[in-house]
């Protein structure tokens, strides 16, 4: 018996479909430290990452994004967490920064469960243009 040519690109059309759904799923599901954080600076106690990706214009000047901080060791203020990612605004117009929400991790690149949470007041602090915030609204405020 000759197999179906219809019948068998039928079953071809439904595995590439079930092939992109998978795929998909998988790209909304990655966790972060798959996003696409890119270095923007090193310390001798920590790396710091944002994604370029989450830069939003929130209203007029300001910008929002996502930044991650690597500890290289587990940081002793925060229970030992090794991750911090924060949700960061800037005024690119004034040169503001502020932290509107920051998440602990218990492993690097906001993986492992989350130990802390927290919406601190977000002051509006002016950034030092030595600073490492001073890159950072550069990058923010470019994009």
């Amino acid at each position: 018996m000759r197999p179906n040519p219809s019948i068998e690109s039928d079953r071809a059309a439904s595995c590439r479909a079930v092939c992109l759904l998978a795929a998909a799923i998988l790209l909304i599901a990655a966790p972060p430290a798959l996003a696409g954080w890119v270095k923007i600076y090193e310390d001798e106690g920590s790396v710091g990452y944002i994604d370029p990706a989450t830069i939003k214009w929130v209203d007029g000047n300001l910008r929002r994004v996502s930044e991650l901080l690597d500890f290289k060791r587990p940081d002793s203020q925060f229970k030992g967490e090794l991750s911090h990612r924060f949700l960061v605004e800037y005024d690119c117009k004034k040169k503001l920064v502020r932290v509107v929400s920051v998440t602990g991790y218990s492993e690097r690149m906001a993986q492992g469960r989350i130990t802390n949470t927290a919406e601190p007041k977000p002051n509006w602090a002016q950034i030092d243009p030595r600073s490492r915030h001073a890159n950072q609204l550069r990058i923010v405020c470019i994009s």
